[in-house]
């Protein structure tokens, strides 16, 4: 695992810069055309760690997914859990956890991917070990200014060939929550490092708030501007159980059969599947399981 320093030189990353010719005759496209009539390209690109979402999302090259759900519905949980999973498939990741501690987050990873709960010293080591060139985590916590985010993200698709880049949250990147215009240019320039350098980001933005939690919310109530889901490739939204848990602490086994969690794919723009897939939340580890009566495993080691 790599640390990113606040204070590095961002300078010649500030600028975005033009990496193709923009008019060109379709015959120049000829592999890249003739390779997609022979395969499926909705099934390119690395998945989710679970094995019945294989064929439904995948997260391609120079695409920006948004994951968006309600505050404390466990976004950042299950994306550590998804980090872990690209990295296992040989991609490297940067996470910007900008709400929390980087060693909160790495700490929290190496948990899930144990497994067991025992939070054991030698585990850490390994994963830390293991993650060494796949993982790399931004030193900062706090708001960090848009053009100073674009450029770290220009930096670690040139100069650090990172894959996958997790922005935690939208709302920490330097535009204020009212300011609509701003939020918009800001996710295009992201959808433009995307497309310039074939980097995949993932970025995390709260949806609003709900008078009932008991509801699921999708790509209408992403918190902001309703331009930010036009612009992004893939929208996922993270919904938790709460009726479920509360009939539970009421001693109230009705919903035994519903799942913990629900993610919910809104939108896939190179994709054939939209659509619900529940998990399993088991506490102990932190895993999210893709089924009930499956067993937490270690996540260096098995991609179901």
């Amino acid at each position: 695992m790599k640390w990113l320093p606040d204070d590095i030189d961002l300078t010649d990353y500030m600028q975005s810069q033009e990496m193709r010719q923009k008019v060109r005759p379709a015959s120049d496209f000829r592999a890249d055309v003739l390779q997609r009539l022979k395969s499926d390209p909705s099934l390119t690109g690395e998945r989710l760690p679970w094995k019945k979402t294989e064929k439904l999302i995948r997260f391609r090259a120079g695409e920006l997914t948004l994951w968006t759900g309600i505050n404390g519905h466990g976004k950042s949980k299950l994306l550590g859990q998804v980090a872990t999973g690209l990295m296992y498939q040989g991609a490297a990741v940067c996470i910007a956890s900008l709400e929390m501690h980087p060693a909160e987050t790495v700490k929290r990873m190496v948990e899930q991917a144990e497994g067991n709960g025992r939070r054991s010293e030698r585990y850490g080591n390994q994963y830390l070990d293991w993650s060494d060139n796949r993982l790399w985590v931004y030193d900062h916590v706090g708001e960090c200014k848009s053009d100073r985010m674009l450029a770290l993200v220009r930096y670690c698709a040139a100069k650090l060939q990172i894959k996958h880049f997790f922005i935690d949250a939208l709302m920490k990147c330097g535009v204020k929550q009212d300011d609509y215009d701003a939020q918009s240019a800001f996710v295009s320039a992201l959808c433009d490092i995307c497309r310039d350098t074939g980097i995949h980001i993932h970025l995390v933005a709260h949806s609003k708030k709900q008078m009932d939690e008991s509801r699921q919310p999708g790509k209408m109530d992403v918190k902001g501007s309703g331009t930010i889901g036009d612009l992004v490739f893939n929208i996922i939204t993270i919904w938790r159980n709460k009726p479920k848990e509360a009939a539970h602490a009421a001693r109230d086994y009705s919903h035994d059969g519903e799942s913990d969690q629900v993610l919910i794919c809104d939108k896939q723009r190179n994709g054939n599947w939209e659509g619900k897939v529940g998990l399993w939340f088991h506490p102990q580890s932190g895993q999210y399981l893709e089924e009930c009566d499956i067993a937490p495993c270690d996540l260096m080691e098995n991609l179901p």
